[in-house]
C-alpha cells in the first residue's frame, strides 16, 4: 500500500522493473514463435512447389502418350503410368506425414 501511495518509491521501481523484465521475455517468445510458424509456411509451400514441379511433366507424358498414337501395352506408356503413380504416391505420403506432425 505504502508503494501505490508514493511513500515507498524504491519497492514500486522493483515492481515495475519485473514487469518490463516479464512483458518483454513474452514479447521475444512471441516473436519467436511467429518467426518459426512463418519459416516452417515457407518451407511447405517450397517443397509443394518443388514436387509439382517434379510431378508435372510425369503428368504431361502420360496425358501424351494415352491420348497420343500409343497403346496402353506399350513400354513407354506402361513406365509413364507407373511413374505418375509412384509420384502422386510419394506426394500424397509427404502431405499426410505433414499434417500427421502438424497435428501434434
Amino acid at each position: 500500500m505504502s508503494a501505490l501511495t508514493g511513500l515507498d518509491a524504491g519497492q514500486a521501481q522493483h515492481a515495475a522493473e519485473r514487469t518490463r523484465r516479464v512483458v518483454t521475455g513474452s514479447a521475444g517468445n512471441l516473436r519467436e514463435r511467429r518467426e518459426v510458424s512463418g519459416r516452417s509456411r515457407n518451407l511447405a509451400i517450397a517443397g509443394a512447389v518443388l514436387v509439382l514441379l517434379l510431378i508435372t511433366p510425369l503428368i504431361w507424358s502420360t496425358v501424351d502418350s494415352l491420348t497420343g498414337d500409343q497403346h496402353l501395352t506399350d513400354t513407354a506408356s506402361e513406365l509413364s503410368l507407373l511413374g505418375l503413380l509412384v509420384g502422386s504416391t510419394i506426394f500424397g505420403a509427404m502431405l499426410v506425414a505433414g499434417w500427421w506432425r502438424n497435428r501434434r
